[in-house]
């Protein structure tokens, strides 16, 4: 159950982090009125998107993520937290034929995605695999992907001092126009590493 909670938690700040980067795009402009009573007249859909293996043997992973995002979707619009805004939930699963998630399942679902001009952002992906194959489309298209777990540190940084260098220096084909709509708020592996052995140091040592 802890777990389970904690993942919903930083799904929830990720979809946050995208509702304030909405708000801050519509603050300057005209839309809908209120009642006074916090609901939005007259207001304009805005579509946030999910995409985390929710199916097969993935859905433990990804199933209390997509409940989460749920949840703060529909948080959100109780609490007019976009102003003049309707928030419609998307959710896409990404597992493929073998049960697992899949890239380029992932990459359908972006391509998707993208034909709807309503969705505003995609808070996932939940993989590192996946991410590293949707991240192009999404870079190009522009849609934003806000991840709340990958923690592959070659996705955004490059470079032997990051451990990116060859095959793994993959940020130039990620980000095709240079410009940054990938983010995340996983921890990645290039500090996780550090901190668990520091952990096992100071807790068992010898």
């Amino acid at each position: 159950m802890r777990r389970i909670s904690g993942r919903i938690m930083v799904l929830t700040m990720g979809l946050s982090l995208l509702l304030a980067i909405l708000a801050s795009c519509g603050a300057g402009t005209t839309g809908g009125g209120n009642t006074g009573n916090g609901t939005p007249t007259g207001s304009t859909t805005i579509k946030v998107a999910t995409d985390f293996p929710v199916s097969g043997k993935d859905t433990s992973s990804g199933k209390p993520a997509e409940n989460g995002a749920h949840m703060a979707v529909d948080e959100a619009n109780a609490s007019n937290a976009v102003p003049g805004y309707k928030l419609v939930f998307v959710p896409k699963d990404d597992v493929g034929g073998s049960g697992l998630h899949d890239p380029s399942v992932g990459q359908q679902n972006i391509r998707g995605l993208i034909g709807d001009a309503l969705v505003a952002g995609v808070v996932g992906p939940f993989n590192s695999s996946v991410a590293k194959a949707e991240m192009p489309i999404a870079n190009k298209a522009p849609i934003a992907l806000i991840s709340p777990a990958n923690t592959n540190t070659c996705l955004t940084q490059e470079g032997d001092a990051s451990g990116c260098s060859g095959a793994s220096d993959v940020v130039r084909t990620v980000r095709p126009t240079g410009k940054v709509t990938y983010f995340r708020i996983a921890t990645t592996d290039s500090h996780q590493g550090p901190a668990m052995a520091d952990w096992i140091n100071q807790n068992f040592p010898g």
